[in-house]
C-alpha cells in the first residue's frame, strides 16, 4: 500500500470537502436594495386593469387556436377558457448575476378545458370519449424600473409557464390523442407569449409613462377588482443620482485558483479565457481577460474603475463578479456587500468567484455529489468619498 498516496488523497479530499464550506452568501443571490415601500400617499395602478388585459390576450389566443384546430386535416378539438386569480403580493428578484430589487406580483391561472376531440386515422376521424383540462400559470411582474436613479418609470412582465395536461394518459389518448395534446400545450404555449409580449404598453399607454420611485401593493376585503399596484412618483425635492456622491471601485488584479476534483482533474478548462462582467450597485463593466491557468494572476490593462452612486444610510455597497467562459456558455459568480458600518469597504478587499461541480457518488448506486470552492480571487480598490454630506 502506498502510504504518501493515500495521505495525499485523503488531503485531497478533505481540502474539496472543506471548500464547499462557504460563507452563506455565496450560494444566495444578492440581496435586493430598492426601490423603497410605497407611502400610505402613493398613487394606485388598479389589478383589475392587469386581468383585463390579460383575460383579453387569452380569449384572442383561444379564438386563434379553435379556428385553426377546425380546419387542421390531422386532429380536431376546442377550448374553452377560464381564468382566476390571487391576490397581489410583493417579492424579490432572484438572480446570482446582477442586481436583485423588489417587484409586484399577480398570479393568474388558466385553465382550458379541451372537448370534441377528434384525430384522423387511416383517413377515418376517431373520435376521443373523453374532454381534458389544460393548466397555465402566467405571473403579471410589476416593476419600478430605474428606480435606483431617482427617477424610475412602472414597467410589467408576464412570466408565462407552459401549459400542461392533467391527469393520467389513457389508452385511447396515447393511440388517437398523441399528437393533438403535444400539439395544443405547444401552441398555446406560443400564442400566449406572444400576445403578453408587450405587457406594459397594453396596461399604460406609452404616451403616459408613469413615473415612480418606490413600489407596493394594496389589497381590501372588497374583492380583487378593489387591489391595485402602488408606487410613489418622483418629487421635486427627490436628488436625481447622477449628482450624489460616487464610489469608486476598481478592479486591481484577478487570480485563478487552483479547484481540483476527487480524482484530480481541474475543474473547468486546464486553460481558461474568462470575461470579468463586474457590477458596483447597478454600474457595470466587462473586462476581456487574458488566458490563464490554474495560480496565475491577471491585472486589467485598461480602465477598470466602476463609479456607483454612495447608497443611503441603510443600503449597502454591493460588489457582483461574474465570469464568463466560451462566448458565455458557462457562467460562474459571487458578490459581496459592504455597509456604512464598514464605511462602504473603503480600501483594498477581495472576495472570491465560486466554481461548481459534481463529483461522483459517495456509495454505488447513489447521486453525484455538488461541491463548490473558490475558482478565482478579485481584488477591487473602493473609494469612497471623504465628505459624505448627501443623504437618501
Amino acid at each position: 500500500m502506498n502510504t504518501n498516496l493515500t495521505k495525499m488523497t485523503l488531503a485531497a479530499a478533505a481540502a474539496v470537502l472543506l471548500a464547499t464550506i462557504t460563507p452563506s452568501h455565496l450560494s444566495a443571490q444578492p440581496p435586493a436594495q430598492g426601490p423603497a415601500p410605497a407611502s400610505s400617499n402613493a398613487n394606485d395602478l388598479g389589478v383589475d386593469l392587469i386581468t383585463a388585459v390579460v383575460r383579453n390576450k387569452v380569449k384572442e389566443t383561444v379564438a386563434t387556436t379553435n379556428a385553426n384546430l377546425a380546419t387542421n386535416p390531422s386532429y380536431r378539438a376546442v377550448l374553452s377558457p377560464s381564468q382566476q386569480h390571487s391576490l397581489p403580493y410583493m417579492r424579490l428578484s432572484t438572480y446570482l448575476d446582477r442586481p436583485n430589487q423588489f417587484y409586484a406580483n399577480v398570479p393568474y391561472h388558466i385553465t382550458y378545458k379541451v372537448t370534441g376531440i377528434k384525430a384522423k386515422i387511416a383517413g377515418v376521424w376517431v373520435p376521443y370519449p373523453f374532454s381534458r383540462t389544460l393548466s397555465q400559470t402566467i405571473n403579471v411582474q410589476t416593476t419600478c424600473e430605474g428606480w435606483y436613479t431617482g427617477k424610475g418609470t412602472l414597467a410589467l412582465t408576464a412570466l408565462i409557464e407552459r401549459p400542461y395536461l392533467e391527469g393520467d394518459h389513457s389508452f385511447i389518448e396515447d393511440a388517437i390523442g398523441f399528437l393533438l395534446m403535444n400539439f395544443i400545450p405547444d401552441y398555446v404555449d406560443s400564442q400566449i407569449r406572444g400576445a403578453l409580449s408587450g405587457m406594459t404598453g397594453a396596461v399604460i399607454p406609452s404616451s403616459v409613462p408613469l413615473p415612480c420611485a418606490t413600489l407596493g401593493v394594496a389589497t381590501t376585503a372588497m374583492g380583487f377588482s378593489f387591489d391595485s399596484i402602488r408606487f410613489d412618483p418622483p418629487n421635486a425635492l427627490q436628488v436625481n443620482t447622477a449628482f450624489l456622491p460616487k464610489i469608486t471601485v476598481r478592479v486591481v488584479q484577478v487570480k485563478r485558483l487552483t479547484v481540483h476534483k476527487l480524482t484530480g482533474e481541474v475543474v473547468g478548462d486546464v486553460v481558461e479565457t474568462p470575461e470579468l462582467e463586474f457590477w458596483a450597485g447597478h454600474s457595470v463593466t466587462g473586462l476581456q481577460m487574458a488566458s490563464m491557468v490554474e495560480g496565475q494572476t491577471w491585472f486589467p490593462s485598461v480602465a477598470s474603475s466602476v463609479p456607483t452612486p454612495v447608497p443611503s444610510g441603510t443600503g449597502l455597497l454591493v460588489l457582483i463578479g461574474n465570469l464568463l467562459y466560451n462566448g458565455g456558455i458557462r457562467e460562474d459568480n459571487s458578490y459581496a456587500t459592504y455597509s456604512k458600518a464598514t464605511n462602504y469597504g473603503n480600501g483594498t478587499q477581495t472576495f472570491n468567484v465560486m466554481k461548481t461541480w459534481f463529483d461522483p457518488p459517495l456509495l454505488p448506486g447513489g447521486k453525484p455529489v455538488k461541491r463548490t470552492a473558490p475558482g478565482y480571487q478579485i481584488t477591487v480598490q473602493i473609494s469612497v468619498p471623504t465628505t459624505l454630506t448627501l443623504s437618501r
